[in-house]
């Protein structure tokens, strides 16, 4: 299963403009011996101010990874690992 989820803000007026992007992608896996969830995520953001002496940018970006996988050891125990990843630029 896979879900694409993507959002966009844009606001403005005479002194300030801001825009967002984000995205997210997720798969997941389930058998009833294993468990298995991906997922990526991405995220832009953007901001002008306008000033007396010019304008001012902000620009910012992230990426994450995450994961989680489980192993079933018996009708009552499992086993698993999680992991994540994650990147910020500002």
């Amino acid at each position: 299963m896979g879900l694409l989820d993507q959002r966009e803000h844009i606001r403005g007026d005479a002194n300030y403009k801001s825009a967002n992007v984000f995205g997210e992608i997720d798969a997941r896996r389930v058998t009833e011996a294993r468990k298995l969830n991906l997922g990526f995520n991405a995220d832009y953001s953007e901001n002008r101010f306008k000033l007396s002496s010019g304008t001012l940018a902000n620009y910012q970006h992230s990426l994450g990874y995450n994961g989680l996988a489980v192993k079933s050891l018996g009708p009552h125990w499992y086993a698993g690992a999680t992991a994540n990843v994650g990147s910020s630029t500002f």
